[in-house]
């Protein structure tokens, strides 16, 4: 068996923190331990999914989309009158709110949509572990040493996952060690801890890139 590097090792020691957490609001900074902190991209869909999440959520997207199509093709029909056109779309708002709210119930269950994905600072640097429909663009798995960090930027770039909850540009702290060698870290739309992750790179790093 091949043996794993520091961020595989870190990843797997995050992974298996993530799952014996029981509470399904994680924050947004996880420390899996002492020299291992998590950073959970929180209010993005970056979850896994199981297949039978994939089964059990299939209706519900379904159902929602017919919710989302019945008023346009129901008004746009030549003999729907407008109060046809205000009891249906009534009707489908509400049962769109219900889906709603249970797909939310159903994303919060670790069981089936477990925290897969994250970036996290370890004690010999920092990485990601991301899928490819996440990044498709890059290399999703990246990692750096606190020594090859060599500036920091914070960017703002489109994240594909985010189209699910209409924020599809969201801000990124972006590591640079030189040529095309970089990572992008996603940062949670629901709180604003930049400042504090860019002190906390510096700290680790022991430079300044203010």
């Amino acid at each position: 068996m091949p043996q794993l590097n520091w961020a595989d090792r870190d990843y797997e020691v995050g992974y298996d923190a993530l799952l014996d957490y029981s509470d399904p609001e994680t924050p947004t900074l996880f420390n899996a331990k002492e020299t291992l902190q998590l950073i959970l991209p929180e209010g993005l869909p970056v979850f896994g999914l199981h297949w039978i999440g994939a089964v059990m959520i299939a209706p519900i997207l379904v159902f929602i989309s017919i919710l989302v199509l019945l008023p346009i093709i129901i008004i746009a029909g030549s003999h729907a009158t407008w109060i046809n056109g205000i009891v249906t779309t009534g009707m489908c708002l509400i049962l769109l709110w219900g889906f709603s709210f249970v797909l939310k119930l159903m994303i919060l269950n670790r069981d089936i949509f477990p925290r897969r994905y994250f970036s996290f600072f370890g004690s010999d640097g920092i990485a990601v572990r991301f899928s490819r429909l996440h990044f498709p663009m890059q290399n999703p798995k990246m990692e750096l040493a606190w020594n090859e960090i060599k500036s920091l930027h914070i960017v703002r770039r489109f994240f594909l996952p985010g189209l699910l909850v209409a924020n599809p540009f969201i801000f990124f702290i972006e590591a640079q060690a030189g040529g095309d060698r970089n990572i992008a870290i996603p940062i949670s739309p629901k709180e604003n801890n930049m400042q504090f992750l860019v002190s906390e790179i510096e700290k680790r790093s022991g430079k300044s890139f203010s």
